[in-house]
């Protein structure tokens, strides 16, 4: 009977310590997605700059190539500038709602 008994104990002690397990688990990978969400919002934050400044340069670029002041390479130049970062602020869009959907489906919600 003490046998069965100790057996038991072990038994509730190794669920103990797989619960603890699990549950520190669960708690390193909400915060790893709640670090990758606000990190995700950071890009999208200097993505968005980025573009305001390359629409910015796009515009002097042309105002300089109406004018006579800038080649066709430069209008082009610039364009792409602005291209390439509406691109990156689409991607970090992009990286900013797959961290969310992560960090919903870890903690069971979904929208």
């Amino acid at each position: 009977m003490r046998r069965q008994l100790s057996q038991a104990e072990i038994g509730l002690r190794q669920l103990d310590l797989q619960e603890a397990y699990t549950r520190n688990n669960l708690e390193a990978q909400i915060q790893n997605a709640k670090n990758a969400i606000y990190t995700a919002i950071k890009k999208v934050d200097a993505a968005s700059g980025n573009v305001e400044l390359s629409q910015k340069g796009y515009k002097i670029a042309q105002t300089r190539y109406n004018t006579g002041q800038a080649t066709l390479v430069e209008l082009n130049d610039a364009e792409n500038a602005m291209m390439q970062a509406r691109l990156n602020l689409i991607q970090a869009r992009s990286e900013y709602l797959n961290a969310r959907n992560e960090y919903q489906k870890i903690i069971g919600k979904t929208m």
